[in-house]
């Protein structure tokens, strides 16, 4: 057990993804990813170079995703995935991974475009279809997909040294360690996604004699399962991330270990990392120590069903457990912490998730909806935050520990110029809808997070108070990973770090690796770099870069979403296509943002497209809340938190865009205002 007094209060970021499989249902976005909303992800590109490993040859493509190649012939067998390929008459299988084609067999039924599954012969060029059928037909929303991994050379499947290893560690899982404390007796609880299958964090809560709270929360020891210098690490520097895609899911870790032995799974003794935090009454942290355990849960939980608990608790089957002590004390140390944050000014966006899916009744398309988090999730949210906050004290910490290298994330706190921006934008949209009621107007003397707060979420004017809520999203910086402690101002947290997804991301080992180490319950030789500061840099540098490129995939994800929605439309004449309404939920000197009612897409309204259209120019005001039309006669002017009504033109092919062109609605010339 090691213990560090005073680790004082910050909460903490929104809920972290969960995992899941393909046709499972898509993940919530990392809110962190959320605040950077708009921020476009540059790639940084270079020229390919080898690196030799193991005596196979390491690619380093320009997106800086490592492909693993040993010519076209593997000395050992492996699985792969990749597209078939049938002109010529020799069925060939093209690799996700960017290695050169290699001649397919068993590919008989097989279409061309279809996604399988390979195994590989040792010594010989030649792959052969694993399983029955195709993972993807040609043409499916999942194909496309696959084809999205394809262009970023990330390979689902795991090189067979990885897979040696995962049977190993199988065989050897380490839970007779008698470094562990045996807390298998209290009803740890985990409560995530409906789909979700790997499972970092459990929880138990209790009071204190004090009239306090003690909140154990238990944190998948993939540390402990995933060291430096095996092939296991490598792929899980490799990857970065688990990376995420409507309805799938890319895993760092291979699933044996991810959904299996490392997963806090229901009714299985499981080795984790343990932070037990001392709160008072008010929810003020009085202390954290860290534990090295073996827990058991007792049950896989969901955020709806546990809603429903608290929605009708009168007779449910979640009352009257072991564990429905703790669901109550999560509410009540939830709602201590999210007033905590309010009183600390910490700013909460309130509007609903966009995700996408892929359809459970036809695999050929995507399903797209919006959602509100439930207060469950809310109150999950924070016990997530507290211990990121925690662990960054802990680490943060003076002690006997130089070697240890710890790795924090940062958010700096919006610069002043764009706060000023916002209000003056957010207050020239207010008047220019006729409100001039102060709930509109952000004062001087008020908060951020206070003015957000007293929006209304519904009524006359719900579209207004939806834009503006983006707006303040863009107003924050970019958040990253950085060697350096600092201030977290998302989260309100200072010193931040990211203890609680060890199976989704590398950071997360490296941190659990580095807590380890400082706490004493390992010594380094554990984990032997010849320079650990190197090593530090390196996770830093993959943690960012891979962020990066998983808002890329989201991006071409969500373009595949829109086409599919969009191209039916063009089949039709004009004035036969579907009329679209949204609202406009941000405006720059080129373009519009609206966000569509149903679906829940975001298109683009060009104004010069609109200009062409409508024979008049439309020019940004200087507060950014409305194109103002030169000829008013033609086309109205358009303001933050308009409601549209568009319907679709053509698909500029030339520019890459989708071409919308506002109606007007009873001779008004507002498109869609009313």
């Amino acid at each position: 057990m090691r213990k560090v007094q005073g680790a004082g209060p910050r909460p903490a970021e929104l809920q972290d993804v969960a995992a899941v499989g393909p046709s499972q249902a898509a993940p919530r976005a990392d809110p962190e990813a959320s605040r950077d909303l708009g921020q476009e992800a540059a790639l940084g590109m270079s020229a390919p170079r080898l690196e030799a490993s193991q005596g196979a040859a390491r690619v380093r493509v320009p997106n800086g995703v490592l492909a693993v190649r040993a010519g076209t012939q593997d000395l050992v067998p492996r699985k792969m995935i990749g597209t078939v390929a049938l002109e010529g008459g020799r069925p060939t299988l093209i690799p996700l991974d960017g290695s050169g084609a290699r001649p397919l067999v068993g590919a008989e039924g097989l279409a061309d475009g279809a996604v399988v599954e390979v195994e590989t012969k040792p010594g010989a060029p030649q792959v052969e279809v694993a399983g029955a059928g195709a993972l993807a037909e040609p043409g499916t929303a999942l194909a496309k997909l696959y084809g999205i991994l394809a262009k970023h050379g990330i390979d689902p499947s795991f090189p067979p040294e990885v897979d040696e290893e995962v049977q190993q560690i199988l065989q050897n899982p380490g839970l007779d360690d008698p470094q562990l404390e045996d807390l298998t007796h209290l009803p740890f609880i985990t409560i995530d996604n409906e789909g979700s299958k790997d499972l970092d964090q459990a929880m138990y809560i209790e009071r204190t004699a004090a009239g306090g709270y003690k909140v154990y929360y238990a944190l998948a020891d993939a540390a402990h399962y995933v060291r430096p210098g095996t092939a296991l690490y490598a792929e899980a520097v490799k990857r970065g991330v688990t990376y995420y895609m409507p309805g799938m899911a890319v895993p760092m870790l291979p699933r044996a270990l991810s959904e299996g032995l490392v997963s806090l799974n229901e009714g299985v003794d499981r080795r984790a990392l343990t932070m037990v935090t001392e709160l008072d009454a008010r929810g003020q942290v009085l202390g954290t120590e860290v534990r090295r355990t073996r827990i058991r849960s007792q049950k896989k939980l969901t955020y709806e069903g546990v809603q429903t608990y608290f929605d009708r608790p009168e007779g449910h089957p979640l009352a009257g457990q072991a564990f429905t002590e703790t669901l109550e004390l999560l509410k009540a140390v939830g709602e201590l912490r999210m007033r905590d944050a309010e009183e600390r000014d910490v700013v909460r966006i309130n509007r609903k998730e966009v995700r996408h899916g892929l359809d459970p009744e036809d695999p050929r398309r995507f399903v797209t909806y919006a959602r509100g988090r439930n207060e469950v999730e809310k109150w999950n949210e924070q016990i997530s935050l507290l211990c990121n906050a925690e662990g960054a004290k802990i680490m943060e910490a003076e002690g006997n520990a130089p070697h240890v290298t710890p790795i924090y994330r940062v958010h700096p706190e919006p610069m002043g110029k764009r706060l000023h921006d916002f209000r003056r934008r957010v207050e020239a949209a207010a008047r220019s809808h006729g409100l001039d009621d102060p709930v509109w107007i952000w004062r001087s003397d008020q908060s951020l997070a206070d003015y957000l707060a007293q929006l209304p979420e519904g009524g006359p004017h719900a579209r207004l108070a939806a834009a503006i809520q983006r707006q303040a999203v863009m107003v924050n910086m970019a958040s990253e990973f950085s060697v350096e402690a600092g201030r977290h101002h998302g989260v309100g947290a200072e010193p931040y770090a990211r203890f609680s997804s060890p199976m989704r991301e590398l950071v997360g080992i490296f941190t659990h690796k580095e807590a380890l180490e400082k706490l004493g319950f390992v010594e380094p030789e554990g984990w032997p770099f010849e320079d650990p500061k190197a090593n530090q840099a390196e996770v830093v540098e993959v943690a960012n870069r891979t962020r990066k490129l998983q808002n890329q995939i989201e991006k071409e994800a969500d373009l595949l979403v829109l086409d599919q929605h969009l191209q039916a439309d063009l089949q039709s004449q004009f004035e036969a296509r579907r009329v679209w309404r949204g609202t406009i939920m941000g405006l720059t000197s080129t373009k519009a943002y609206i966000q569509m009612d149903d679906p829940p897409l975001e298109v683009k309204l060009y104004l010069s497209d609109l200009a062409e259209r409508f024979d008049t120019e439309l020019e940004l005001d200087e507060t950014g809340a409305i194109a103002r039309s030169v000829n008013p006669a033609r086309l109205g002017d358009l303001t933050l938190g308009d409601e549209v009504a568009l319907r679709l033109d053509r698909l500029d092919a030339g520019k890459q865009r989708y071409v919308f062109t506002p109606l007007i609605e009873n001779g008004r010339p507002t498109p869609g205002k009313r």
